[in-house]
């Protein structure tokens, strides 16, 4: 697989075709926006857009568009694309130390707690993707700990 990037330059492409995975549209890749809006929805829809956040609606790229000052509030099935400083800002909530990696072919975010006990490592294409996913997973097995009493 490349690493090559290309940039969006088409806005009116179908959204049925394939799309490259690495494709950039609006400063993210197509992979991470598709993780905003399938397993993190649930995370992303709950985040308060600050100005400057992109927010993306149901269709990529159609439906995405820059949060203005104010940022207002989110629409119905609307979620925040949180960009790589405020997802290691929401890791730094969950882990005591945040290790973001890069390798010729992808990303790794490793993430500790004060032990240095490892909380999770997620190797991915991109560092939003990675990070997401580190803090998707966290997020994750301190409720699973929760719900059974641990």
């Amino acid at each position: 697989m490349s690493s090559q990037i290309r940039m969006h330059t088409n806005p009116d492409l179908g959204a049925d075709r394939k799309r490259d995975p690495n494709e950039v549209i609006n400063g993210f890749a197509y992979s991470y926006l598709r993780l905003c809006r399938g397993q993190g929805k649930e995370f992303a829809s709950k985040l308060t857009p600050a100005p400057g956040d992109w927010i993306l609606g149901e269709s990529i790229p159609d439906d995405m568009r820059m949060a203005g000052n104010p940022a207002g509030d989110l629409s119905e099935g609307e979620v925040v694309v949180p960009n790589l400083t405020r997802l290691v800002h929401l890791l730094r909530q969950e882990a005591h130390a945040v290790v973001i990696d890069c390798y010729p072919e992808d990303f790794a975010c490793m993430c500790f707690n004060e032990q240095s006990f490892s909380l999770a490592n997620i190797v991915s294409r991109n560092p939003e993707e990675a990070a997401f996913r580190a803090l998707l997973f966290i997020i994750s097995e301190k409720a699973a700990q929760e719900a059974t009493g641990h």
